[in-house]
């Protein structure tokens, strides 16, 4: 297993658990003020925040529950775009190594 990849996971791993962390603040606050909810949505500004945290340290957040349908919809048309790149390169490439 390179570095790379044990850093990668360990990020992963950081991000997961600020998600899990923020869950449980909010969790202890509604607990606090006796808030009769089951199910908690996070508010878009924070799922920002955490997804721009998890980018910054090199680690894709992907899709997620917290996730709008309009930010699901940017997130597969960017990856496609990733696709079609990635595939042109490649045709490239194999020209290149003809000659």
């Amino acid at each position: 297993m390179s570095i790379s990849s044990i850093n990668t996971a360990i990020l992963e791993d950081c991000c997961t658990y600020l998600v899990v962390l923020c869950l449980h603040l909010l969790k202890i606050n509604l607990e606090r003020h006796s808030a009769p909810f089951r199910y908690l949505r996070l508010p878009g500004r924070v799922v920002e925040e955490l997804e721009d945290i998890c980018r910054s340290e090199g680690v894709d957040p992907g899709i997620h529950a917290h996730m709008s349908e309009d930010r699901v919809q940017e997130y597969l048309d960017k990856k496609q775009q990733q696709e079609s790149k990635l595939a042109q390169f490649n045709k490239q490439s194999k020209l290149f190594m003809k000659k």
